[in-house]
C-alpha cells in the first residue's frame, strides 16, 4: 500500500494511526509511507517505533500536478516502510537518500557496535 495522507496536523496523525493499527492487526502486509520530516511529532515517533526500515531523500520530493503546476515543499520528507520485504524496499529506495533497516526495534541508547549487521545505516 502506498500513503501519501493530508498534511494537516490532525488528519495526518489519524492516518498514521490507522495505519500502524491496520499493519500491526495483519490487515495490511505492508506500506509505504511518505511524509513531512516532522521528528519531533507524536506521530513520527509512533512510525518510528513501528516501520521495518526508512528512507531520508536528499533532496525535497517535488510534487506535479496534471496542470503542470508544481507544488515545492518547505520541508524535506521521510519515507516509511511497513512490512517484511525490507530487501526490495531498500533495491527500490536506494538511490532516493539514506536508509536504516530494523528501525522501530532500536533502542535510542545503542551505539553502531551494538546493533546487529542488518540494522546499520545502508
Amino acid at each position: 500500500m502506498w500513503l501519501n495522507p493530508p498534511y494537516s496536523k490532525e488528519l495526518l496523525a489519524q492516518f498514521v494511526k490507522k495505519l500502524i493499527d491496520e499493519h500491526q492487526s495483519g490487515q495490511i502486509m505492508a506500506a509505504v509511507l511518505l511524509v513531512n520530516k516532522f521528528i519531533d511529532s507524536d506521530w513520527f515517533q509512533a512510525a518510528c517505533g513501528a516501520c521495518a526500515a526508512v528512507r531520508f531523500p536528499r533532496d525535497r520530493i517535488y510534487f506535479k500536478h496534471r496542470d503542470g503546476k508544481v507544488d515545492r515543499p518547505l520541508n524535506g520528507q521521510v519515507i516509511f516502510y511497513f512490512g517484511k520485504d525490507v530487501q526490495t524496499f531498500r533495491t527500490v529506495f536506494k538511490a532516493v537518500g539514506a536508509g536504516f533497516i530494523g528501525v522501530g526495534s532500536w533502542s535510542w541508547e545503542a551505539t553502531s557496535a551494538q546493533l546487529r549487521p542488518q540494522q546499520r545505516a545502508w
